[in-house]
């Protein structure tokens, strides 16, 4: 807006601005020129000045705007957009995860946030004894929800968030993962067996356990099997391979495809966790498994196929880790998670010279340092690597050593 006036004699242009936010009232920029000599002058300063206060109060409104506030629009432009990246589950984790952690944010303007803001928040979830893991994603998920904030402009000021540049320490592992020996592996798969027959255990459980076992799949993809996925050889094949071959690593029985995942948040199927489906070969002792307990049953189907095990409301609800561990302890076997029986499956195989590379693409693995916990597990890389010492002089001298102390002993006695 401008109007003209005049002053000693001399005609002048005055051009001026008064903007109130709709969003926040208190806030109101004014923008003022005087003594402009020509109307062509005064029109440029309008649309200028008039541009310079709307963008003033743009950005005093987002300046103002507190982290909560952020967080909401931030999930409200994931529900709504259709350039959303993150699915209607993790937009729930992240919101739940921020209003748990970052409550002390809560009413703040964002560009009054800090390091220090952020130090606390890790603190706090340390003191409450979360994971490197935990710390690391917390830290991740207050990343992605400001640097979105800043690109759509909703925080303008100030780039970085107040997680920049803090560093975690690193993980140290205290105690080796669980992990269950052979002996205790079969003796698992044994004591169940007779808990089925004795009918103290449903027969999905350890259909469940044999086939995690001999596939080393997460939960949730043994869940999307289907009998179609199952490329297995017929029955007179693998007979006449088990007769002519003598070697049982060199029969070949077919393989099984893990397409999906059961996700108990969405109730449905959605893709593995690497993101693709991958082979696991078949061996005699899971071929023969399906073919006596499984391939016969009539477990009902859906839109993927025929179910390949039996459907139990547990097991779609999440609870087989549960169901596991009280199994073990009421029958005085080691008490684990089910997780384990995937890393068993890996430990073993690595223990039988397969290399940590086909194992990773097997288990549909993407990351090598995972890998390397199962490496390490198995023992391989460091086995005989002590056996060159030569420590003590000679070997046939400590022999005659240790057997004069058992006689020794025993004459003693």
């Amino acid at each position: 807006m401008f109007e003209i006036y005049e002053e000693n004699g001399i005609k002048y242009w005055k051009v001026y601005h008064n903007l109130r936010s709709k969003k926040n009232p208190r806030i109101r920029v004014q923008k003022k020129a005087t003594k402009v000599k020509n109307e062509l002058e005064a029109k440029k300063l309008d649309k200028l000045l008039y541009k310079e206060a709307i963008e003033e109060v743009f950005k005093r409104e987002n300046e103002a705007l507190s982290w909560d506030t952020v967080v909401e629009k931030w999930a409200s432009f994931q529900t709504n957009s259709s350039f959303s990246n993150c699915s209607p589950p993790v937009v729930s984790d992240y919101v739940a995860l921020m209003r748990k952690w970052t409550t002390a944010w809560s009413g703040r303007p964002c560009n009054e946030l800090n390091r220090g803001d952020g130090r606390l928040v890790l603190e706090l979830a340390q003191s409450a004894n979360k994971s490197k893991g935990y710390l690391k994603r917390l830290k991740q998920v207050v990343n992605v929800i400001w640097n979105w904030a800043v690109e759509e402009r909703v925080i303008m000021g100030v780039q970085n968030s107040p997680m920049f540049g803090l560093k975690l320490e690193e993980a140290r592992e205290a105690e080796p993962p669980e992990i269950l020996s052979l002996t205790e592996v079969q003796n698992l798969l044994v004591v169940a067996e007779k808990a089925v027959q004795t009918k103290t255990l449903e027969p999905v459980w350890w259909y469940v356990w044999t086939v995690a076992l001999l596939t080393g799949g997460r939960s949730g993809e043994i869940q999307g099997l289907r009998k179609e996925d199952c490329n297995l050889v017929k029955m007179e094949e693998a007979l006449e391979q088990e007769r002519r071959i003598e070697r049982a690593h060199e029969r070949r029985y077919g393989n099984i495809q893990v397409r999906r995942s059961w996700n108990k948040r969405i109730g449905g199927y959605k893709t593995t966790k690497a993101g693709y489906w991958r082979n696991v070969p078949v061996s005699g002792e899971l071929y023969w498994f399906i073919q006596n307990n499984l391939w016969d049953q009539d477990f009902g189907n859906d839109q993927f196929g025929r179910y390949l095990l039996p459907r139990h409301n547990l097991w779609r609800k999440g609870e087989q880790a549960r169901v596991l561990r009280q199994f073990c302890v009421g029958n005085r076997l080691p008490s684990v998670k089910f997780h384990t029986l995937r890393a068993c499956f890996a430990t073993h195989l690595i223990r039988m010279g397969v290399t940590p590379v086909t194992i990773m693409k097997i288990c549909g693995w993407t990351n090598l340092k995972t890998m390397q916990r199962y490496v390490r597990l198995a023992g391989i890389d460091e086995a005989g690597a002590t056996e060159g010492l030569n420590f003590i002089s000679s070997q046939e001298e400590a022999m005659e050593k240790v057997v004069d102390l058992l006689e020794y002993r025993t004459q003693k006695r």
